[in-house]
């Protein structure tokens, strides 16, 4: 969030391009929350905010930083593919 006084909260926009063709139906969306500080450990309410088609919408979610995983680490590598693709 730009608001240093709440910066857990988050806005999902969407441009359509004009495209508003089809039936309106829920989605799924994935966020990279790296630029969100680090909680320390805590847990905190993570807000969203979005426009639906039937106004301003907001959820709340419950937010920890998770601890970082080396990229070597045996949990990592143990899943990963070594398939080479070209």
């Amino acid at each position: 969030s730009k608001d240093a006084e709440n910066p857990y909260e988050v806005e999902f926009r969407h441009n359509a391009f004009g495209d508003v063709y089809g039936e309106p139906a829920d989605g799924l969306v994935a966020f990279n929350l790296d630029s969100l500080p680090d909680t320390e450990g805590k847990t905190v309410k993570l807000k969203l905010k979005w426009k639906s088609f039937n106004g301003e919408k907001t959820a709340e979610f419950d937010y920890c930083t998770r601890k970082s995983t080396p990229a070597n680490s045996a949990a990592i590598t143990s899943g990963r593919s070594v398939l080479r693709l070209k």
